[in-house]
């Protein structure tokens, strides 16, 4: 089937697009999503590189924690559309610094257990919104 999309965003092999007809067949978009998901596990990291303090007001050679931040996605199913939100706020006081919400429509079917590439790219598109206008939050 196909569907009219707006913009592209690259994820691993795969290409999301939106402002053009992409054709959606489902068992080779599943089979590319799960190549994807297998390259992406090789990169996974089982070891703790965070690089400020979170709990220990005294472990040396780390920054302490200033900003936090959060996704989300939510899906009016009815509509068969998104809304896709990002806030920002400094920690522990929780002022909200930033904020931006995207109205989308789906371009990606949703596959159970490949969620992900569903929702990756309407994130890097507001995360990359509130990096070009506000590059102090990076």
């Amino acid at each position: 089937f196909f569907r009219f999309v707006l913009g592209c965003h690259e994820v691993g092999v795969l290409r999301f697009c939106r402002n053009m007809a992409v054709d959606f067949q489902m068992p080779e978009l599943t089979n590319k999503m799960a190549s994807a998901q297998e390259d992406l596990k090789k990169q996974f990291l089982e070891e703790d590189r965070i690089d400020f303090r979170w709990s220990d007001p005294d472990e040396p050679g780390k920054s302490p924690l200033t900003l936090i931040g959060g996704l989300d996605l939510t899906h009016v199913p009815k509509a068969g559309k998104a809304i896709v939100s990002l806030v920002i706020m400094t920690y522990p006081t929780f002022e909200v610094l930033y904020e931006s919400y995207l109205p989308i429509s789906f371009t990606t079917p949703a596959v159970p257990g490949y969620l992900g590439f569903r929702q990756t790219g309407p994130f890097m598109e507001l995360l990359k919104k509130a990096l070009g206008t506000h590059p102090e939050l990076a």
